[in-house]
Order: structure tokens, then sequence, then C-alpha cells
């Protein structure tokens, strides 16, 4: 699934800096704590999102998935919370419904093609849809588990057609601006064999270890040589302490075959982050789970061959989700 970042990882991320490598503000924070921030289209077959959604384009439904399924987030309007924000419309392509859970609220920019049900056909409130067609059980939709009378919203008081509620071009505008600043920060990673000898970062084998100092761990790797690293273990957990930024040099299309991550929990992911910041096409493959925020606001991400967890947000400029969670 895609893990929502614990509030914590915005204040350990904080020494980012655009001129200085520090910085008062985590570079994801313009996304607004959403899971998954896209600046244009997002297409999702499967799975789920644990945390809130958000693009500023269109929105295609292609198969079964779920948004807030643990948390909602903190961005509202009217006071409800918004579980998932499309900027532009809905296209209802294939499968039975995009689910949203945490009792989150819905806003669409663009209403063409799509009906919003604030009472089932019978006048009851039944909770919130919004359908392709004027048929409360059509499918695909999207379902709510709130109903209107729950979330204190009509068609005429905080309806589910509404546009212009974020700025998504600034906010992607800060963030590349971010993402090639911390890009420039000098590496200062120390990486070793297996066997403990020191190794640089360049023409890295399959095996490698990271030894984590106190402070800003900047690992700074091209897309080649990531790819050529098959087992990648942590000889200290990531933390508030010793936070870990991947600058990934990998300019135009890249296929990223994860690698395989040891000595790493959950808990430490909030402190990894993955800068791709000259790919325009990221590719996620193989079977290895996503440890940290992917922060590729200039890339568009498609993750449709891979069936493991992404533990973190995802800052893309479109994304397409269909395989794994």
């Amino acid at each position: 699934m895609i893990k929502k970042v614990p509030q914590k990882l915005f204040a350990a991320i904080a020494m980012l800096s655009i001129a200085y490598c520090a910085n008062a503000q985590s570079p994801t924070a313009p996304a607004q704590g959403f899971n998954v921030f896209a600046e244009g289209n997002l297409a999702l077959t499967t799975n789920e999102s644990e945390g809130p959604v958000a693009c500023g384009g269109d929105l295609t439904l292609k198969g079964n998935y779920q948004v807030a399924i643990h948390n909602a987030g903190n961005f509202t309007v009217g006071g409800v919370k918004i579980g998932l924000l499309v900027g532009g419309k809905v296209i209802y392509q294939s499968g039975n419904a995009l689910q949203i859970g945490s009792n989150a609220y819905v806003k669409i920019g663009n209403n063409t093609g799509s009906y919003a049900w604030y009472y089932d056909q019978n006048n009851a409130a039944s909770p919130i849809r919004i359908t392709p067609s004027s048929n409360y059980d059509s499918s695909p939709r999207i379902m709510l588990q709130a109903s209107a009378p729950n979330l204190g919203v009509s068609s005429a008081n905080n309806p589910v057609f509404q546009s212009n509620l974020l700025d998504f071009s600034s906010a992607f505008q800060t963030m590349r601006a971010k993402s090639l600043s911390i890009s420039m920060c000098t590496g200062n990673a120390q990486l070793t064999n297996p066997n403990g000898q020191s190794i640089p970062t360049t023409n890295l084998p399959g095996q490698v270890k990271i030894n984590l100092q106190d402070g800003i761990n900047y690992l700074n790797v091209s897309g080649s040589d990531m790819n050529n690293v098959q087992i990648f273990t942590y000889n200290q957990q990531p933390s508030a302490s010793k936070i870990l930024v991947i600058n990934v040099n990998a300019p135009g299309t890249f296929n990223w075959n994860v690698w395989n991550q040891s000595g790493v929990s959950f808990q430490s992911c909030p402190y990894i982050i993955y800068n791709f910041y000259n790919t325009t096409q990221l590719n996620i493959q193989g079977g290895n789970a996503v440890e940290g925020t992917i922060f590729a606001p200039f890339a568009g991400i498609t993750k449709t061959a891979n069936q493991a967890n992404i533990e973190g947000q995802v800052i893309a400029k479109s994304f397409e989700q269909a395989g794994g969670e």
C-alpha cells in the first residue's frame, strides 16, 4: 500500500534548503500532506492508499481502489477533511468502485460526466456516491463511507463539485526548485561492501551497506549504479537524527528495479527520500518495496508490475498505479 507519511517527516527533513541544504520546511510541504500528490492526471487500478490523494488533472478509474483507508489527512474545505481531490474530471473506465475511507469527503473540479448523490434514489441518507450515470448503483463509481448529514454537506453547502481549491502549478514550481536545490548538495554518504570496506558511490556492486551519520546523509548516485545494487543494507536505522536523502541522477526515462533493503523498518521510512531531480518518466519495477518517499516532481510515474508497497509519499507530475499496493 502507499503508506501515509507521519507529520514528523516534515520536521525530520526540515534541514533541506534551496540555497544551503538546510531549510525550515520539508520539500514535500506544498503537497499539503496528501499521500499521493500529482500535478496532472492520475490513473488508479489497484490497490489502495492509506492517506488522502490529490491530482490537478483528470482521474481515471480503471479498477477497484481504496483511498484514505487509515487517515484522511489535514486538508479541509468548510471544516471537512478531503480524502480525494480531483482538479479535473473523473473518467469512468472500468472496475466497480473507488472507495474513500476515514469518513473523508471528495472534491471534483469538473462535473462533466459525473453525478453526485447526497441521498440515494429513495431519498434515504445513504453514503455519498459519485457515479457516471443517473443511477445510484451504476459503476465504476466513487463511494464514500459518510452520508451528507454526517458531513454537513449538500449540493448548496460545500458541494462535491468545486474547482480551484489547490494551486497545483505553484506547488510543483516550488517543489521542482527544491528538488534541483537538494540535488546540488554535496554527497557525504559512507558506503561499504559486505565486508565493511569503504567503497565510492560510483560503479556500485551488487551488495552495499551504508553507515548513517548524525544529520543529513546525502547519497548522490546514478540510476544505472542504483540498479546495479541488489541488496542495500542499513547499518543504522534512519531516524530524525540520521536522515537519508538519495539524489538519483537518471535523466529522461528510468526503469527503476527497486533494490532489496535490509536493516530498515517501516518506522524509519519517514526519514528516507528519493529525489529524482532530472527524471521525466519513472517506471517502478521489480518485487521489492520502496522504503521512503518518492520525490519526482518532474516525472510521470508508472507502477504497473511492482507488487510491493511504497512506504511513503508519492510526488509526481502524473501517476498511474496498476499492480501492488
